[in-house]
């Protein structure tokens, strides 16, 4: 009978640290579920000004009364803005996919748990994506205004050339 006693004090004593170290695990991952959710609604607005910014940056690229130089500057903020934005989109993406995971890892997981863990795997894939997109988007203008400002230089030039060509021939009158 003494062992029996033994076995079930056994059996329970390390039952009170596995339940105080869950309890310690389940606290640290609400508040990173908070950090979380506090940073998405952060990135919210942040999403919103810098779609903003980057519309007026397109606005001047497109505006053909600015220098070449003012236009590209804008294409170039507006590419370091998508950056900046679009990589703490997906820091936080992939916070919430590492938050799911260690939920998953601390218990029995359900199909619901695997299912939001996949949405949230899709979700950094998604916002990858959509940032790949832009950023092609304003690559392309970038490389439009370049193109723009190659052609221009060559038009100056071949406008000298023609003046000097001119003003050549002009004085090769002169001297006959």
């Amino acid at each position: 009978f003494k062992g029996a006693v033994e076995g079930v004090k056994n059996a329970f004593t390390g039952l009170g640290d596995e339940i105080a170290r869950e309890t310690q695990q389940g606290v640290k991952l609400a508040k990173q579920l908070d950090a979380i959710e506090d940073r998405e609604r952060d990135l919210i607005k942040l999403r919103a000004e810098a779609n903003r910014e980057i519309a007026k940056a397109r606005i001047i690229a497109d505006d053909e009364t600015k220098s070449i130089e003012e236009r590209q500057k804008a294409v170039r903020r507006a590419i370091e803005l998508e950056n900046n934005v679009a990589k703490a989109e997906q820091r936080n993406a992939q916070s919430y996919v590492k938050y799911l995971k260690d939920r998953i890892a601390l218990g029995e997981s359900t199909d619901e748990d695997l299912r939001n863990l996949a949405e949230a795997e899709a979700k950094v894939n998604d916002l990858r994506t959509e940032s790949l997109r832009r950023q092609k988007k304003l690559e392309n203008e970038l490389k439009q205004l370049k193109g723009e400002a190659t052609a221009a230089a060559e038009a100056v030039a071949k406008a000298i050339e023609e003046r000097e060509k001119k003003a050549l021939e002009a004085s090769t009158g002169l001297i006959s």
